[in-house]
């Protein structure tokens, strides 16, 4: 018994649209991974935060006070959290993490000038605390508090 060939096309065209749609729920997770945003822009799904308290030393002076539930990104992409608008930053230059509601760390993202803490470059997660001082390309942050 033959399938007539309208069937065959239509389970064909099927096939490649589920091989499609496949493919596109892998590489949206594949970007959402390497974004480091997970559509949470600084707010995480878990409710609670810690609150980092911040004195940026750069070309345009300011405090910011960032809820920190998940991660923010530190980078001059305009897809980073905390925006830095210079040309020694990354676009997606540093990352900060809440580690339990407990603690604060932060890591370089493989930029090209490197991230800084008090002086010392970070090679991997380095615990912050109030009193460091962040460089990130021209940009100098002071941590005020982390509540």
């Amino acid at each position: 018994m033959k399938l007539p060939d309208v069937f065959i096309n239509i389970l064909s065209y099927a096939f490649i649209g589920f091989v499609f749609l496949f493919l596109f729920i892998i590489f949206k997770s594949y970007m959402r991974s390497i974004s480091g945003n997970h559509g949470a822009r600084g707010t995480g799904n878990q409710g609670k935060s810690l609150r980092l308290i911040i004195n940026l030393h750069s070309d345009d002076q300011r405090s910011l006070e960032v809820n920190v539930a998940d991660k923010i990104c530190i980078g001059r992409s305009p897809g980073c959290d905390i925006v830095l608008d210079n040309e020694f930053v990354s676009s997606r230059h540093a990352m900060i993490r809440n580690i339990r509601n407990e603690y604060l760390t932060i890591e370089d993202l493989q930029s090209t000038n490197g991230t800084y803490i008090d002086q010392r470059l970070v090679k991997g997660p380095m615990v912050l605390k109030a009193g460091m001082q962040i460089k990130i390309g021209k940009s100098i942050a002071k941590i005020e508090n982390i509540e």
